[in-house]
């Protein structure tokens, strides 16, 4: 798995980032931050997707 997902390295870098900076950005904004929970790993899906990228 590591060598596929290694050739997308966007959504990669992206997954990990949120990850890690789920506290930080829940102190930040108050505006409507999603988590999921998905195989011990905690994704943050804001609605201002767009910006971030």
């Amino acid at each position: 798995m590591k060598a596929a997902n290694h050739k997308k390295g966007r959504t990669v870098s992206t997954r990990k980032k949120k990850a890690n900076s789920t506290t930080e950005r829940k102190k930040e904004t108050d505006t409507c931050v999603f988590v999921k929970k998905e195989n011990d790993r905690i994704f943050v899906i804001r609605k201002a997707r767009k910006k971030n990228r």
